[in-house]
């Protein structure tokens, strides 16, 4: 279970790391995303990167040999940063506005 749950979390960090790159190049598609839902684009590809997360953390316990090791280092190092620059930016976002 916990290997597939490796797998799953890999490619939603994949997921995760196209989102974030292409929210702000993508600005037409993510504006009609915000006027359909409440939460902004950002914090959907923060959410999502948070739970990936923790889904790899949580896969990498069932590690049974190198490449789902390394599979589910890769998906820990993509979502942490992912989710510590989403933090920053929405840290300073909320500095800046009064």
């Amino acid at each position: 279970m916990r290997e597939k749950l490796n797998l799953w979390s890999f490619f939603l960090s994949i997921i995760c790391l196209v989102s974030y790159l292409t929210v702000y190049s993508w600005a037409e598609l993510y504006r009609l995303i915000g006027e359909i839902s409440d939460p902004d684009a950002v914090n959907i590809v923060y959410v999502l990167s948070l739970i990936t997360l923790i889904l790899g953390i949580i896969g990498l316990t069932g590690k049974k040999n190198l490449k789902s090791v390394s599979r589910g280092i890769v998906t820990i190092l993509i979502t942490f940063s992912i989710t510590g620059l989403l933090s920053f930016l929405m840290w300073i976002q909320q500095s800046f506005l009064f």
